[in-house]
């Protein structure tokens, strides 16, 4: 396969230039129309890698329709959290109010 193949060659070339590459670290995503999932399989250097639906690129989530949906919604939920973890010490459980 095409892919194994120039990917063997770039890990090569970061062994040669005394860099190391993370297999561990490694992720594929196949683009693909339909909603059925696909996981291929690949075999570079020593690990397999599995490619799977989502993918996290620096800090940032691709899914296989190349659409940010989860990463929007990751965003709003941690934002969202953020945002009642401040105000959360504005406000006490029992308000006392006298009319």
């Amino acid at each position: 396969m095409i892919l194994c193949s120039y990917s063997n060659k770039a890990i090569d070339w970061l062994n040669d230039n005394k860099m190391l590459a993370n297999p561990s670290k490694l992720q594929a995503i196949e683009l693909n129309k339909s909603n059925e999932t696909i996981h291929a399989k690949f075999k570079i250097k020593d690990a397999i890698i599995t490619s799977g639906n989502e993918v996290d690129l620096l800090g940032i989530t691709i899914d296989d329709k190349l659409k940010f949906d989860t990463h929007i919604k990751n965003l709003c939920h941690r934002a969202g959290g953020h945002c009642l973890n401040r105000l959360e010490k504005n406000f006490t459980p029992f308000c006392n109010i006298t009319i």
